[in-house]
């Protein structure tokens, strides 16, 4: 949705193991976005998030990005607390100038974020504080994750995104929802669209009866959606509409929305 960070990566490597829940964790949701550009699609990611008996969250999410033709795998899992501010993160795939880790971690009231690209590291410190909300760029989920915690009301309005691959925290920004109308092949929906600002990215979170649906990147030109929801893409009409939302098309669509997602295997 953002720019890809991660422009000079080499063919995928065997995928990590699946992440399986245990008797400890709970499934809390699971999905899979596509995400699009000019036609051309670029990524596909599964995800899911788990709870552990004492609160915290955990997602797990993979993905294949694809890049001239090359098909990379990128894996990543992340450590909420209950307010889903991050207390770890780490995301692997493999370069053309070696292997890349990067990670994050909370201690003692500090936040490090690393990048590591073959023997070479970098990283940078800063304050872990109420304000602040992990973005990787690359990857959809957190999205996901950012618009639960919006619906919770866990995030404030104003927040510090922390960006692991730029190595920085940057000023970010949800507006309130706006009613909107989107369609996906020849069915038209009425839903809402939260826009997020992340520094100069725009992205409209796109949701329908309060599920993330689709998200729409201004800044890129890119459209994500779940293919299991909208098999037929997702195209969103910039004209604001009047509520309530139309009971047929609710109907519609929520034949496609299982009350309980099944567990999915583990994408800005």
């Amino acid at each position: 949705l953002g720019a890809v960070a991660l422009v000079l990566l080499a063919p995928a490597r065997p995928e990590p193991p699946v992440e399986v829940a245990t008797a400890d964790e709970e499934l809390v949701a699971a999905g899979r976005f596509v995400l699009d550009h000019d036609g051309a699609r670029w990524l596909d990611e599964t995800y899911s998030l788990l709870r552990a008996e004492d609160g915290n969250y955990l997602l797990v999410s993979k993905a294949t990005l694809t890049l001239s033709g090359q098909k990379i795998a990128l894996a990543d899992q992340t450590l909420y607390t209950t307010e889903y501010r991050p207390l770890s993160y780490q995301m692997a795939a493999e370069t053309a100038a070696g292997a890349q880790v990067i990670s994050a971690q909370e201690a003692g009231g500090e936040f490090t974020m690393e990048v590591r690209v073959g023997t070479a590291r970098q990283s940078v410190e800063g304050t872990w504080d109420e304000s602040l909300f992990l973005l990787d760029n690359n990857l959809i989920a957190h999205y996901a994750i950012l618009f639960r915690a919006i619906e919770e009301g866990l995030v404030a309005q104003t927040f510090s995104a922390a960006v692991p691959q730029a190595l920085a925290r940057i000023p970010g920004r949800w507006d309130e929802p706006t009613a909107i109308r989107f369609r996906s092949g020849d069915a038209t929906y009425e839903g809402e669209a939260t826009t997020v600002r992340v520094g100069d990215t725009v992205i409209d979170l796109v949701s329908y009866g309060g599920r993330l649906v689709g998200l729409v990147g201004r800044t890129q030109g890119t459209v994500a959606y779940d293919p299991s929801l909208l098999p037929d893409g997702l195209s969103v009409e910039t004209a604001v509409i009047e509520r309530p939302t139309s009971q047929a098309s609710e109907r519609e669509i929520s034949r496609r929305v299982p009350h309980e997602m099944p567990f999915r295997s583990t994408f800005s």
